[in-house]
């Protein structure tokens, strides 16, 4: 086949386009020119270049796409670094309605719109599978990053964006992709010191600056670097069965750093580690041939996951390969691939890190899923389907009140977890509060605050309105707190406000001490005077309101949704939404057409608060919840917590970054049954107690 013929497909799509760029710098972009010049290409795109001229094209930035009136942009590029480029600009190109293809002609924007794959064939491999291949051969060579070991954010380059965030310098990291990149493109394979020595004159570094730079990029590089499950004991038994193990990584870290690494994170008794900076080439060059030179055998098996690297450069070499998918190739064929590969700000990369150690770090997560990943525990349900939401309107909370409140007011029982991160923060953060305030677990509900804040019968008819499960005799003294003996007959077909209000003295009567025994709680916070922040999850702001009420002072209202009334005196609340605000039958995300169960598994382990008694002491109602209920809900809180506690070594990226309500709301989407196995849900069979309304549900519904 001519080198014409591999791009008959590429032309064939491309026919209709009269605007063409041409995304990568390699010689592989100039054989595609040369091959066929009656392309109308306009220009080259890179990642890092954007001006110049090669190949007798001008180089430019991707923004100028829609100046040239571009059409298509074709990556041309190997097949992992394609991908990592579609995802890269898929957002700008789908917004000015551009098309991607690869050298190959497939539809970039498509593909990655696919659903999993039911019947992938990864999705049949196993651990035995594997041992049955090492046992067949005699030397067991290893890949080492995303094979053996994977970094704790979806992609390499996000490791210099993070560096850079908290060193201040942002310049950091164009200048280090920069110097890499020109050392690889010059044919070598560069040492982490050579690229330091080019990046030493990029930044205009003392000696001494650049040597610190270099430590602390390896510093970072060992802080988020984790095993994957298995694949250490998988070295082992190949050991144990008599096996000679190399390990072979295309790689600018040292090896001995690298040996050091492996060693802390389990990786033990393999006979030699080949890196390609050391070596001085590569495995797609020579690397495999130099472990063939040092491991004389009949038979090799390598054992990565780059298809291209791994795979043909291995058997191009005489190898047998077994691929292991890496932990972002693994959400790519599952279905919770949108979000994993939408993460855009630093922050949503983190979170989409957590995710992908805490579900595709082992190669077999998806045994026989059909691309569904399985929560087998309260623990990882709390972790990756709660989690994020959470997580994200915590620290948009804590953006919002930097600088502006004294206190957050984190309403119960709903705040219970939030309080709890918020202490957690300002204990982390002992040497850099500037500017955070205070935490306070603030008692409140609708059944004790809003009957305390009743005034007038317009106040009463407001409350009467609101649905209640049960008689009116019920209504009025569950909700109203009239005495039994002060309860009057109902007159024949007398209509229930009419009815109710008969009894405007004895509510009021009933209010006014409800407002003092509750004024008695809110001197014991000793917020008076102080610049508050009310916070609560899916609400009209009825608990805001009363809030507002009782003690006085005006409150910055925080929502994760803010459900629109058309009430006065909330009208006149300050309110923010994280997620939206609008009416109830306006809402349009998967939160707010099932946030029950997200509600439910926040909630602090006590019951409804009640009321308060005469020291102003909190007062709760009965229990409906089964001890069964209970740890269960513990076990999903502790996975919330986990998931939050990843987060504080990069809390200043979280408190300074935004994380996109649709990022998070699309990972909440996960709680459904087409898209995740969740095993052994008791919450989907709890019972929700709601004493204002007088009614108890169950969730049976929440995964459908």
């Amino acid at each position: 086949m001519s080198e014409r013929e591999c791009y008959e497909d590429l032309l064939a799509c491309l026919a209709p386009y009269r605007h063409i760029l041409l995304y990568g710098l390699s010689d592989a972009t100039r054989a595609l020119l040369e091959a066929c010049p009656e392309l109308p290409v306009e220009g080259l795109l890179d990642g890092f270049q954007t001006e110049g001229t090669l190949y007798g094209k001008p180089i430019v930035p991707l923004t100028q796409a829609v100046e040239l009136g571009t059409e298509a942009i074709v990556i041309v590029a190997r097949q992992t670094s394609t991908g990592i480029i579609a995802k890269r600009i898929e957002g700008f190109v789908r917004e000015q309605g551009i098309r991607i293809y690869d050298w190959q002609g497939r539809d970039l924007l498509v593909r990655v719109q696919e659903q999993a794959v039911p019947d992938h064939p990864y999705f049949q491999l196993t651990l035995r599978q594997v041992q049955q291949a090492i046992s067949q051969h005699e030397v067991i060579t290893f890949d080492v990053f995303d094979t053996l070991i994977m970094r704790g954010v979806p992609e390499p380059d996000d490791v210099f964006a993070l560096l850079a965030q908290r060193e201040h310098c942002l310049a950091f990291v164009s200048k280090r992709m920069q110097a890499e990149h020109e050392l690889y493109r010059g044919g070598g394979n560069p040492t982490l010191a050579e690229i330091y020595a080019r990046l030493h004159q990029k930044m205009g570094w003392t000696q001494a600056e650049a040597e610190a730079w270099q430590e602390k990029e390896l510093a970072l590089e060992r802080a988020l670097l984790v095993p994957r499950p298995g694949m250490a004991q998988l070295v082992n038994w190949a050991k144990e069965q008599g096996k000679r193990v190399c390990l072979i990584s295309d790689m600018y870290l040292p090896s001995a750093w690298l040996q050091d690494v492996l060693t802390e994170l389990g990786v033990r008794g393999y006979d030699a580690l080949l890196v390609s900076c050391e070596a001085r080439t590569s495995k797609l060059q020579e690397l495999f041939a130099v472990c063939q030179q040092q491991f004389h055998a009949r038979s090799y098996l390598h054992i990565g996951d780059s298809p291209e690297a791994d795979g043909e450069a291995a058997r191009a070499h005489g190898f047998d390969v077994v691929h292991v998918a890496s932990a972002r190739e693994m959400a790519e064929l599952s279905t919770w691939r949108k979000p994993l590969r939408d993460a855009r700000s630093l922050a949503e990369k983190l979170l989409a890190g957590q995710l992908l150690q805490r579900r595709f770090s082992s190669p077999f997560a998806l045994q026989g899923s059909k691309g569904r990943p399985q929560l087998a525990r309260g623990q990882e349900l709390g972790y990756c389907i709660f989690g994020p939401m959470l997580v994200a309107f915590f620290y948009w909370v804590m953006q919002r009140a930097a600088g502006r409140q004294e206190v957050i007011l984190w309403a119960a029982r709903d705040g219970y977890l939030f309080a709890r991160m918020h202490e957690e923060l300002l204990r982390a953060r002992t040497a850099s509060r500037t500017g955070l305030p205070q935490d306070c677990y603030f008692y409140t509900s609708r059944m004790a605050s809003l009957p305390a804040a009743l005034h007038d019968a317009d106040d009463i008819r407001y409350l009467a309105q609101i649905g209640f499960a049960g008689t009116l005799e019920q209504m009025l003294r569950q909700r109203f707190g009239v005495p039994e003996d002060e309860i009057l007959p109902q007159g024949k077909d007398e209509p229930m406000l009419p009815y109710i209000l008969r009894h405007t003295a004895a509510i009021l009567r009933q209010a006014q001490a409800r407002r003092q025994r509750a004024g008695r709680y809110w001197q014991s916070l000793g917020c008076e005077g102080k610049s508050l922040a009310f916070v609560d999850l899916v609400s009209s702001g009825s608990c805001h309101m009363a809030a507002e009420d009782l003690s006085g002072q005006r409150m910055a209202g925080y929502y994760l949704i803010h459900i629109e009334e058309a009430y006065a005196k909330k009208e006149r609340l300050s309110c923010q939404a994280y997620l939206e605000s609008s009416r109830l039958m306006m809402l349009k995300s998967i939160l707010a057409a099932n946030y029950e169960p997200l509600e439910t598994s926040v909630m602090s382990d006590e019951p409804t608060l009640a009321d308060f008694d005469m020291q102003g002491r909190p007062v709760f109602g009965k229990e409906q919840r089964t001890l069964a209920d209970m740890q269960y809900l513990r076990e999903v809180q502790q996975g919330i917590m986990d998931c939050f506690h990843d987060t504080l070594p990069w809390a200043d990226i979280f408190l300074q970054e935004a994380i996109r309500p649709e990022f998070v709301d699309t990972i909440y989407g996960f709680l459904r049954t087409n898209k995740t196995r969740i095993e052994d849900c008791s919450l989907a069979t709890a019972k929700v107690a709601d004493d204002f309304t007088n009614r108890v549900f169950t969730m049976k519904n929440m995964f459908d």
